[in-house]
């Protein structure tokens, strides 16, 4: 009998859970190469493991539970030593493995560890470079007179080293790919792959908007980062009768931002959505969804809204927007640009037969990415069925 392959052992290290759901679900179902166990601080319940193939181990972040059982952001600082604890707890407990997977910042000491033991590392980083990131956020919050909240100098450098140790990089676009190359990361140490919407819809979505109000949709928790501003500033120009602007957010968070929130309060075409369990309806109520962020590492939001039929308008600092064709299932825009938002948004006010036509062809662009060679599920395959083969056997 011919000898079996003996199993490749993977280690996903990550705080939280992320995209990490996805490449635990792609890898399991290729469970006669990959042995696969998870070391996170999100419960086991939210990863679908339906199997024995995957092992899953607890390890504490503390800011987590904070947060879960205050209800409220903990402080940076606070959230900086749970992610060094939580790392130094899996480099205790962690076993010798293959490959380690591990999303930045929370594995500098598993990493040095995997390279004494001479395993493959993966950082996955789906925000751009830190430095390029903060240097465009902290000018937005002067800008809107907020204060803006960053990583200590110390916990900045731990993940710089962790690209410093890393063998790939993995990035969610050429959007993140780029701020990596303008801070002297080498193409060869970058890979790309791009992400997936976070459901896969369990409902056609057919809309008619013929004769019927107008709505638009956002989703999103960082206020600074997802572009609210140029949004609402658009909006209130427009003033366009039969409409409503949707925005998906936690009002506290709203709340810190008090001229935002005071315009969105006055106008009362303007609806905060809270906490839903069915995240699909909301993008049924949408007639297009809006996201004009000034940083956004990939935005699966984007996909997610085009899977429900809904056509989409963002900007060029959207990861995702190099999947967005242009009349097809969206618009992009450069980023900070109220007016070109609002021109955007009129039109597709102006011509709903159009706007009818690009919802047809949204859900069909998404099932032709889902088909690709792009598509995340390919691309994580590539990843680990190419790369990592062949580097094990350089070794």
């Amino acid at each position: 009998m011919p000898h079996s392959p003996k199993k490749l052992k993977v280690n996903i290290v990550v705080g939280a859970r992320f995209n990490a759901s996805k490449v635990v679900e792609i890898l399991a179902e290729q469970s006669e190469l990959y042995d696969v166990v998870i070391y996170t601080s999100s419960k086991k319940s939210n990863w679908g493991i339906t199997n024995n193939n995957v092992g899953y181990v607890f390890v504490p972040h503390i800011s987590a539970i904070i947060g879960h059982l205050s209800k409220r952001q903990p402080p940076m600082w606070l959230e900086d030593l749970s992610s060094i604890l939580f790392d130094w707890f899996v480099s205790v407990i962690m076993r010798k493995c293959n490959i380690l997977h591990v999303w930045s910042s929370y594995g500098l000491r598993s990493i040095v560890r995997a390279h004494k033991n001479d395993s493959i590392v993966f950082v996955d980083k789906a925000c751009p470079h830190p430095t390029f990131q903060n240097a465009l956020l902290k000018n937005e919050c002067k800008i809107l007179g907020v204060p803006y909240s960053e990583h200590s100098n110390f916990f900045t450098k731990r993940i710089l080293a962790e690209f410093d140790l890393a063998d790939l990089i993995v990035v969610p676009s050429n959007y993140t790919m780029k701020s990596f190359l303008s801070n002297d990361i080498p193409i060869s140490k970058l890979h790309k792959v791009l992400l997936d919407a976070n459901f896969a819809p369990k409902r056609s979505h057919i809309k008619a908007f013929i004769s019927c109000d107008f709505v638009v949709g956002v989703i999103g928790g960082s206020i600074v980062r997802k572009g609210y501003v140029y949004l609402v500033k658009a909006w209130n120009e427009l003033k366009l009768p039969n409409a409503k602007l949707l925005i998906k957010v936690s009002e506290a968070e709203l709340k810190k931002y008090s001229n935002l929130y005071k315009e969105v309060k006055s106008n009362p075409s303007i609806e905060i959505v809270g906490y839903l369990d069915d995240i699909e309806s909301f993008y049924e109520r949408c007639h297009v969804f809006c996201l004009p962020t000034i940083d956004d590492g990939f935005g699966m939001v984007l996909l997610e809204a085009i899977a429900c039929s809904t056509p989409v308008i963002t900007t060029t600092n959207a990861g995702a927007s190099e999947l967005i064709t242009e009349g097809v299932n969206g618009y992009v825009i450069e980023p900070f640009d109220h007016l070109a938002l609002a021109n955007k948004i009129r039109f597709l006010y102006d011509h709903r037969d159009i706007l009818q036509k690009m919802s047809i062809m949204c859900r069909s662009s998404y099932d032709d990415y889902l088909k690709s060679d792009s598509s995340y599920k390919k691309g994580i395959l590539s990843l680990y069925n190419n790369y990592t083969l062949d580097h094990k056997k350089q070794r």
